[in-house]
């Protein structure tokens, strides 16, 4: 059955006024004190996390009258340290937070943690920037292991043009570093000289390196999944601080 005319401008009326509803309470969220901070530090994340594609944030238990969180999480998605792959998501969690309202920034820092995540892909293309590289892909398999098929450039080791080499090897963490212990590599199906294997060595290392980021950070673990190299860090919160300052 066809609506009347009356009927239609009802629904619509009905719509309209819903619509303008929605669009004042989301305005009202974020328009709350926590909804305000968030915005606020969402703007400053360049400084704290580094240059990225995305960037949110989340606060818990903030306390308006003395300016302080007891959780404050950040996240930047596609964030570029330089000299390092890129890093699909840096989850950035801050506790014992303190913010200054009308300055827009955080003065305090207790205690800072994060994971990150870089990709199979992303990880083989940083490799493959390498002069001594044509082309690579990688693998990887839990708890920490990873397989590494290369192309090198003409000349770059002691191996006959046009054959690849497969490179196995354990991920660990090393400071703000995560580095690859080469334990084998192949050529056409056979084990290849030391040289070529300390060469590797020299070139993959580091494969992720996390110093450029604004806030000093030390890797404690580092795990894979089936396309993803997981890290979990702790931050210095005196670094923090000097960079917020």
């Amino acid at each position: 059955m066809t609506a009347s005319p009356i009927q239609t401008a009802a629904w619509v009326n009905v719509l309209a006024r819903c619509g303008i509803a929605t669009t004042l309470s989301l305005a009202f969220l974020s328009c709350t004190p926590t909804g305000l901070v968030e915005r606020q530090i969402e703007g400053q994340l360049p400084r704290y996390i580094g240059p990225a594609a995305r960037y949110d944030v989340d606060i818990e238990g903030l306390r308006v009258r003395t300016n302080e969180a007891d959780r404050i999480v950040m996240v930047g998605e596609r964030v570029r340290p330089e000299g390092s792959p890129i890093i699909d998501q840096l989850t950035l969690t801050l506790g014992g937070v303190q913010y200054d309202r009308e300055a827009g920034r955080l003065t305090r820092v207790l205690a800072a943690d994060a994971t990150a995540s870089v990709s199979a892909a992303d990880l083989a293309e940083f490799v493959a920037q390498d002069p001594n590289i044509r082309s690579a892909a990688i693998a990887l398999s839990p708890p920490n292991r990873l397989t590494l098929q290369v192309s090198p450039a003409v000349d770059s080791f002691p191996i006959p043009d046009g054959i690849n080499l497969s490179v196995t090897g354990e991920l660990m963490g090393s400071g703000s570093q995560v580095r690859v212990n080469v334990t084998e590599v192949r050529a056409a199906g056979f084990n290849v000289s030391r040289v070529a294997a300390q060469q590797l060595n020299q070139i993959l290392n580091p494969l992720v390196d996390l110093s450029d980021l604004p806030v000093a950070m030390t890797v404690k673990s580092v795990s894979v999944n089936d396309d993803s190299i997981v890290l979990t860090v702790t931050g210095d919160p005196a670094s923090f601080s000097q960079v917020i300052r």
